[in-house]
Protein backbone atom coordinates (compact mmCIF):
# COMPACT_ATOMS: atom_id res chain seq x y z
CA UNK A 1 0.00 0.00 0.00
CA UNK A 2 2.84 2.35 0.88
CA UNK A 3 4.59 1.42 -2.38
CA UNK A 4 1.50 2.29 -4.48
CA UNK A 5 1.27 5.68 -2.79
CA UNK A 6 4.96 6.42 -3.50
CA UNK A 7 4.55 5.30 -7.12
CA UNK A 8 1.50 7.52 -7.56
CA UNK A 9 3.40 10.52 -6.14
CA UNK A 10 6.33 9.81 -8.46
CA UNK A 11 4.01 9.61 -11.48
CA UNK A 12 2.26 12.80 -10.46
CA UNK A 13 5.60 14.62 -10.07
CA UNK A 14 6.78 13.31 -13.44
CA UNK A 15 3.64 14.46 -15.27
CA UNK A 16 3.73 17.78 -13.44
CA UNK A 17 7.30 18.38 -14.66
CA UNK A 18 6.35 17.34 -18.20
CA UNK A 19 3.31 19.63 -18.13
CA UNK A 20 5.22 22.66 -16.84
CA UNK A 21 8.01 22.12 -19.40
CA UNK A 22 5.54 21.72 -22.27
CA UNK A 23 3.64 24.86 -21.21
CA UNK A 24 6.83 26.93 -21.06
CA UNK A 25 8.02 25.67 -24.45
CA UNK A 26 4.62 26.29 -26.04
CA UNK A 27 4.48 29.80 -24.54
CA UNK A 28 7.98 30.55 -25.79
CA UNK A 29 6.99 29.37 -29.27
CA UNK A 30 3.97 31.69 -29.25
CA UNK A 31 5.90 34.82 -28.23
CA UNK A 32 9.11 34.12 -30.20
CA UNK A 33 9.29 36.91 -32.81
CA UNK A 34 8.77 35.80 -36.42
CA UNK A 35 9.84 39.07 -38.06
CA UNK A 36 11.49 42.42 -37.34
CA UNK A 37 8.23 44.13 -36.32
CA UNK A 38 7.49 41.43 -33.74
CA UNK A 39 11.08 41.66 -32.45
CA UNK A 40 10.70 45.41 -31.90
CA UNK A 41 7.32 44.93 -30.23
CA UNK A 42 8.76 42.30 -27.86
CA UNK A 43 11.77 44.47 -27.00
CA UNK A 44 9.49 47.45 -26.33
CA UNK A 45 7.29 45.28 -24.13
CA UNK A 46 10.05 43.60 -22.13
CA UNK A 47 12.72 46.26 -22.36
CA UNK A 48 16.44 45.48 -22.44
CA UNK A 49 19.26 45.81 -19.97
CA UNK A 50 21.40 47.73 -22.48
CA UNK A 51 22.41 51.30 -21.78
CA UNK A 52 23.16 51.95 -25.45
CA UNK A 53 20.59 51.87 -28.22
CA UNK A 54 20.00 48.28 -29.35
CA UNK A 55 20.48 48.44 -33.10
CA UNK A 56 17.49 47.07 -34.99
CA UNK A 57 18.00 45.36 -37.21
CA UNK A 58 21.48 44.25 -36.19
CA UNK A 59 23.65 44.94 -39.24
CA UNK A 60 26.53 42.82 -40.59
CA UNK A 61 29.52 44.94 -41.65
CA UNK A 62 31.75 42.19 -43.06
CA UNK A 63 30.97 43.04 -46.69
CA UNK A 64 32.10 46.67 -46.40
CA UNK A 65 34.93 47.46 -48.79
CA UNK A 66 37.61 49.01 -46.58
CA UNK A 67 41.28 49.94 -46.89
CA UNK A 68 44.00 50.49 -44.30
CA UNK A 69 46.17 53.61 -43.97
CA UNK A 70 48.43 52.38 -46.79
CA UNK A 71 45.47 51.84 -49.13
CA UNK A 72 45.58 48.04 -48.92
CA UNK A 73 42.30 46.08 -48.66
CA UNK A 74 41.18 45.59 -45.07
CA UNK A 75 38.34 43.18 -44.28
CA UNK A 76 36.68 42.94 -40.91
CA UNK A 77 36.23 39.19 -41.34
CA UNK A 78 40.01 38.72 -41.78
CA UNK A 79 40.85 40.34 -38.43
CA UNK A 80 41.23 38.58 -35.11
CA UNK A 81 37.93 37.86 -33.34
CA UNK A 82 37.26 40.81 -31.03
CA UNK A 83 34.53 43.14 -29.92
CA UNK A 84 34.94 46.55 -31.53
CA UNK A 85 33.97 50.13 -30.81
CA UNK A 86 33.48 51.60 -34.28
CA UNK A 87 33.69 55.38 -34.64
CA UNK A 88 32.70 56.50 -38.17
CA UNK A 89 33.85 59.99 -39.19
CA UNK A 90 33.41 61.96 -42.41
CA UNK A 91 35.04 65.39 -42.08
CA UNK A 92 38.33 64.71 -40.38
CA UNK A 93 38.63 64.24 -36.63
CA UNK A 94 37.28 67.45 -35.17
CA UNK A 95 36.43 68.24 -31.57
CA UNK A 96 33.43 65.92 -31.22
CA UNK A 97 35.45 63.08 -32.80
CA UNK A 98 38.39 63.70 -30.42
CA UNK A 99 36.04 63.72 -27.43
CA UNK A 100 34.55 60.37 -28.49
CA UNK A 101 38.02 58.91 -29.02
CA UNK A 102 39.08 60.03 -25.56
CA UNK A 103 35.90 58.59 -24.05
CA UNK A 104 36.32 55.24 -25.81
CA UNK A 105 39.98 55.11 -24.76
CA UNK A 106 38.98 55.58 -21.12
CA UNK A 107 36.35 52.86 -21.47
CA UNK A 108 38.93 50.56 -23.06
CA UNK A 109 41.39 51.12 -20.20
CA UNK A 110 38.67 50.56 -17.58
CA UNK A 111 37.91 47.14 -19.04
CA UNK A 112 41.11 46.17 -17.23
CA UNK A 113 41.85 42.44 -17.69
CA UNK A 114 39.28 42.23 -20.49
CA UNK A 115 40.78 45.13 -22.49
CA UNK A 116 42.52 42.70 -24.87
CA UNK A 117 39.11 41.51 -26.07
CA UNK A 118 38.22 44.94 -27.49
CA UNK A 119 39.53 46.95 -30.46
CA UNK A 120 38.76 50.57 -31.21
CA UNK A 121 38.28 51.33 -34.87
CA UNK A 122 37.99 54.70 -36.62
CA UNK A 123 36.19 54.36 -39.93
CA UNK A 124 37.16 57.36 -42.05
CA UNK A 125 34.44 57.94 -44.64
CA UNK A 126 35.70 61.27 -45.95
CA UNK A 127 38.90 62.58 -47.51
CA UNK A 128 42.08 60.78 -46.36
CA UNK A 129 43.26 62.01 -42.98
CA UNK A 130 46.31 64.26 -43.24
CA UNK A 131 49.69 63.22 -41.84
CA UNK A 132 49.45 65.55 -38.82
CA UNK A 133 46.06 64.13 -37.79
CA UNK A 134 47.29 60.55 -38.19
CA UNK A 135 50.42 61.32 -36.18
CA UNK A 136 48.36 62.89 -33.41
CA UNK A 137 45.98 59.91 -33.35
CA UNK A 138 48.91 57.49 -33.12
CA UNK A 139 50.46 59.50 -30.28
CA UNK A 140 47.25 59.83 -28.25
CA UNK A 141 45.71 56.45 -29.17
CA UNK A 142 48.51 53.96 -29.86
CA UNK A 143 46.20 50.95 -30.25
CA UNK A 144 43.60 52.70 -32.41
CA UNK A 145 42.96 51.16 -35.84
CA UNK A 146 42.20 53.58 -38.68
CA UNK A 147 40.55 52.31 -41.87
CA UNK A 148 38.91 54.04 -44.82
CA UNK A 149 35.59 53.30 -46.47
CA UNK A 150 32.89 54.65 -48.75
CA UNK A 151 30.55 57.16 -47.14
CA UNK A 152 27.48 56.21 -49.18
CA UNK A 153 27.98 52.46 -48.74
CA UNK A 154 28.17 52.80 -44.96
CA UNK A 155 25.24 55.22 -44.76
CA UNK A 156 23.10 52.95 -46.94
CA UNK A 157 23.96 49.94 -44.81
CA UNK A 158 22.63 51.63 -41.67
CA UNK A 159 19.82 53.59 -43.33
CA UNK A 160 17.16 51.03 -42.40
CA UNK A 161 18.16 50.84 -38.72
CA UNK A 162 16.95 52.81 -35.73
CA UNK A 163 20.39 54.51 -35.52
CA UNK A 164 21.25 55.57 -39.08
CA UNK A 165 24.54 57.33 -39.71
CA UNK A 166 24.22 60.85 -41.10
CA UNK A 167 27.85 61.99 -41.08
CA UNK A 168 27.16 64.85 -38.68
CA UNK A 169 26.52 63.33 -35.26
CA UNK A 170 29.47 61.30 -34.01
CA UNK A 171 28.01 57.93 -33.09
CA UNK A 172 29.84 54.93 -31.69
CA UNK A 173 28.72 51.44 -32.73
CA UNK A 174 29.47 48.20 -30.93
CA UNK A 175 30.40 45.46 -33.38
CA UNK A 176 30.46 41.87 -32.15
CA UNK A 177 33.10 39.25 -32.88
CA UNK A 178 31.17 38.13 -35.97
CA UNK A 179 31.28 41.62 -37.53
CA UNK A 180 27.67 42.55 -36.70
CA UNK A 181 26.83 46.07 -35.46
CA UNK A 182 24.59 45.55 -32.43
CA UNK A 183 24.50 48.72 -30.34
CA UNK A 184 24.78 52.44 -30.99
CA UNK A 185 25.81 55.24 -28.66
CA UNK A 186 24.62 58.77 -29.29
CA UNK A 187 26.30 61.89 -27.85
CA UNK A 188 23.97 61.66 -24.83
CA UNK A 189 25.49 58.30 -23.84
CA UNK A 190 28.45 58.46 -21.51
CA UNK A 191 31.40 56.22 -20.76
CA UNK A 192 29.54 54.49 -17.93
CA UNK A 193 26.90 53.34 -20.41
CA UNK A 194 29.51 51.86 -22.76
CA UNK A 195 31.42 50.26 -19.92
CA UNK A 196 28.29 48.67 -18.45
CA UNK A 197 27.30 47.19 -21.79
CA UNK A 198 30.77 45.92 -22.63
CA UNK A 199 31.20 44.34 -19.20
CA UNK A 200 27.78 42.75 -19.59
Amino acid sequence: MMTNSVQQKSRLQFWLIVGVTATVLFGAFLVFPKNEAQTRWLLDLLGTSNKGLLLTPATPLNDLSLTDEQGKPWKLSDQRPAWRLLIPIADGCRQSCRERLLLTRQVHVRLDKHAHRLDRLVLNLGAPLDADTLAQLRAEHPHLIVVNGDRNAFANLLAGTNAPWDGETVKVYVVDQGGVAMLAYLPAHGGKDMLADLNH
